[in-house]
């Protein structure tokens, strides 16, 4: 898992100069210019944290990131929450002798583990902007669907 600092979110969106009250803005925030009423985290930070816990178990063979596609916030990320990564392989698809293209989703959760998100949940992977309200699954904040060129099992080179 991965803690979200509020100094540090506010400081890395200024580097990626987003200057919107939404992820600055207190008294903005808390005045109804925020649907979370406090300051959100910039979603871009928010999907690269997200990718980068999922690398931790997918980028052993990958060789490069082929593209993302897919992909959703579906609630927000504030400062204190604590974010887990799941990912399943989608398909696998043979590229020569040495390579392969696996298309991965990737699922961000917050405040609950990524073992207790699958326990919990058994619709993870699928898109929440199609599933009606009472169904959501309230602390996904990144659903994202990419693809990468892998080495395959027992090749060189």
């Amino acid at each position: 898992g991965r803690t979200v600092g509020d100094s540090e979110h506010m400081e890395l969106t200024t580097l990626f100069r987003n200057s919107h009250p939404l992820h600055f803005d207190e008294v903005y925030a808390r005045g109804g210019g925020s649907f979370a009423k406090a300051r959100v985290v910039y979603g871009g930070l928010v999907l690269a944290w997200t990718h980068a816990l999922a690398s931790r178990d997918l980028a052993g063979n990958a060789i490069w990131y082929a593209g993302f596609e897919d992909g959703a916030h579906p609630n927000p990320t504030l400062a204190g929450d604590t974010l887990y990564a799941a990912s399943r392989v989608l398909s696998r698809e043979p590229l020569g002798k040495r390579h392969g293209l696996v298309t991965v989703r990737t699922v961000g959760v917050k405040n609950m583990t990524s073992r207790k998100a699958l326990e919990s949940h058994p619709g993870l992977f699928d898109a929440e902007l199609g599933k009606p309200s009472e169904q959501r699954i309230r602390d996904k904040v990144v659903e994202i669907t990419h693809s990468m060129l892998v080495r395959r099992r027992g090749t060189r080179g």
